[in-house]
């Protein structure tokens, strides 16, 4: 029997969690940018993984969280995800694409 999305995004976060030592946090967050779909930052010694909530009670979210976590996983902390025009994901690091941006 495979885990639901909700289910390997928390054992996905403890594994985390247990190896860098620091806590994670999910945050839905509502941006006029549509094609932003997520970012991983490392902030005031939290893991913060953002990804675009549009739809409140709809967890298509989970594929856009897994593939944050295997960012964090990665030990790269700098990335937002944006989709492209021809419907394809891509990643930047965000000290290119986020200036003036106030964070926690």
């Amino acid at each position: 029997m495979s885990q639901s999305g909700a289910a390997r995004v928390e054992e996905r976060v403890r594994r985390l969690e247990q190896a860098t030592g620091k806590p994670v946090v999910l945050r839905g967050v509502k941006v006029p940018e549509r094609a932003f779909r997520g970012r991983v930052s490392l902030q005031a010694g939290l893991i913060v993984l953002e990804y675009r909530d549009e739809t409140a009670g709809y967890f298509w979210h989970y594929s856009i969280l897994e593939e944050l976590l295997g960012y964090a996983e990665a030990g790269q902390y700098d990335v937002v995800l944006y989709e492209k025009e021809a419907g394809k994901n891509h990643a930047k690091s965000s000290t290119r694409i986020l200036r003036g941006i106030t964070r926690l």
